[in-house]
């Protein structure tokens, strides 16, 4: 059966994740956790990673402001992420089980090769003032659904070509999501940090309001000065359409004023140039000033993010308090997020791209949250429960007027009423020894108002899941996880909505440290009951893989 979502919803979503733990994947593997829309090639799994919805998370503290601009016409790309920052050398390779590949050395060429998943980085020793660093990222997961569709539109090129800017790829013969290579260096004294590195590569992208899928060429150069408190970060990107016309080219950059002990305050100037050129020619720029600060007095914290520049205004603040009553400890946040651009998507950008007029509208969005959070021992077990009422106002949509061959039409809009929404979570773990650990969570979710069938997507109302790990004092450490959720809906990949019906999932993790923990090697098989088929418009196939990392630090 199509499973509607892996561990990132079973994992992550119900129980925040054990940090302890090797990661699914990495991160640079899922260009869609953010936002179901404007993603690379479309999964069914990144699109439902989003478990919260059209209902956005509101807290301040859980993200620093974005220094540079890295995002594709708006949507932000984890792909595009600051990625040097490592000390030592780390590899990650994995493939979608069931691939033919060891066949095609009797046999030849298997129509059923499945699709690997590639990185490795270096980096010397940030112990030393002069600091070099590099990296290789490929991942061709969930590729064979558009194959034939992104051949057409590089009118079929050369797959077999020895040069990569032929294939599109530095390795391999997929048309892969991304493949993208960089390096740099960096050089650090008491008072003053210097670093600059540059990538180079390509990426598929489905722009954000038309869902046209568009191939880049990208190339990205960016600096960071830093003297005593002042910070200085500068981004130089461009794009250019593979076998067509269109590039978008992207200077931008802020300033920061940075206190940091122990109390964080932060402000500064962001500036973005941006061009485009395709059907016709525009270009916009932003200037405006930001500030984040996170305020901390006994048990109270405040914590905040307020940007406002040329293109609009966020607003985000959140007020918390903890503490330990009788053995059990008590946690409420109160979070409010408003702002007239809260996709931060370029419209006009789209447009010149694509010669069609893209609206985006510019109505103030509120968004609210109230989190209240209670863990209590019960004996050898540990009970923890959360209550999430939110509600947002006047939350956004696509509003379609037609759809086509090559992509949808119409509009990012401003839905009337209420959106409101209702989490509950409930978790019991069970940790009689470092070794030994078990841990089993239900969660509810439910959405009404106006806008609930209009939402860009419904999450999944009801989830289950049940984890256990092993650990001994060698280093090594066995963990699993099986969960079940119900059907989850997304309306605006299609002209109809598409539901990924409920499911089960399983996944299993297995880590080794060795060597005071210097080099670990982990292998996570992911998505175990996947069903071999899409289950989203657009979406690749889901498959059970197999991903190997390690990683060495010096």
């Amino acid at each position: 059966m199509k499973t509607a979502s892996a561990v990132l919803i079973v994992a992550g979503a119900l129980f925040g994740g054990d940090p302890g733990e090797p990661l699914l994947e990495n991160r640079e593997l899922s260009a869609c956790r953010q936002d179901p829309t404007g993603c690379a090639i479309r999964s069914s799994w990144e699109v439902m990673a989003n478990p919260m919805g059209n209902i956005r998370p509101s807290d301040a503290s859980l993200e620093a402001p974005e220094e540079l601009d890295r995002s594709v016409l708006g949507r932000r790309f984890s792909l595009l992420e600051s990625w040097h920052r490592l000390d030592g050398a780390g590899f990650l390779v994995g493939n979608e089980l069931g691939d033919q590949v060891l066949q095609e050395i009797p046999h030849g060429t298997s129509p059923e090769n499945r699709n690997p998943a590639t990185c490795v980085r270096l980096a010397s020793p940030d112990s030393l003032p002069w600091r070099v660093f590099a990296r290789l990222e490929q991942v061709d997961h969930f590729s064979d659904a558009n194959l034939g569709r992104r051949v057409l539109l590089l009118h079929a090129p050369s797959l077999g070509s020895p040069w990569p800017h032929d294939r599109f790829a530095w390795f391999g013969e997929n048309l892969p999501p991304y493949s993208l290579a960089g390096a740099g260096a960096s050089w650090m004294s008491p008072n003053l940090y210097a670093q600059a590195s540059y990538l180079h590569g390509w990426l598929w992208q489905h722009l954000p309001v038309s869902d046209i899928l568009v191939p880049w060429r990208a190339n990205r150069l960016d600096a960071t000065l830093r003297w005593k408190s002042l910070r200085w970060n500068h981004l130089e990107q461009s794009l250019s359409r593979e076998r067509g016309p269109g590039s978008v080219e992207t200077s931008a950059g802020a300033l920061a004023w940075t206190f940091d002990s122990p109390q964080i305050l932060e402000a500064g100037i962001r500036y973005r140039t941006e061009s485009a050129r395709g059907a016709h020619e525009t270009s916009v720029w932003s200037v405006g000033p930001w500030a984040r600060h996170s305020l901390e007095a006994g048990g109270w914290r405040w914590a905040g993010f307020h940007r406002v520049d040329r293109e609009g205004h966020l607003a985000r603040d959140t007020v918390g308090w903890n503490g330990l009553r009788s053995r059990t400890r008590l946690s409420a946040e109160l979070s409010a997020q408003w702002s007239d651009r809260p996709d931060g998507i370029r419209p006009e950008l789209e447009s010149a791209l694509t010669g069609r007029e893209i609206a985006e509208s510019a109505t103030e969005e509120h968004a609210y949250r109230i989190d209240l959070r209670v863990e209590r021992p019960l004996g050898p077990l540990v009970l923890e429960t959360s209550n999430t009422p939110m509600a947002a106002i006047s939350p956004r949509a696509f509003v379609a007027d037609s759809f086509d061959a090559s992509g949808r039409w119409g509009r990012r809009a401003s839905l009337d009423g209420i959106l409101w929404g209702w989490d509950r979570q409930a978790s019991l773990g069970w940790i009689p020894s470092e070794a030994f650990s078990v841990e089993c969570a239900v969660v509810a979710r439910d959405r009404w108002g106006d806008p609930a069938e209009q939402a860009d997507m419904t999450p999944a109302k009801r989830a289950v899941s049940w984890s256990v790990r092993l650990a001994n004092n060698s280093g090594l450490s066995l963990r699993t996880s099986l969960g079940w959720n119900s059907g989850t809906v997304v309306r605006n990949l299609s002209n109809r909505p598409a539901t990924a019906g409920r499911g089960w999932s399983l996944d299993a993790w297995l880590r080794q440290r060795l060597f005071d923990d210097r080099l670990e090697l982990s292998l996570t098989l992911a998505d175990l009951l996947a069903g071999n088929e899409p289950d989203l418009p657009d979406g690749g196939q889901r498959r059970a893989r197999l991903l190997v990392a390690g990683s060495w630090n010096l």
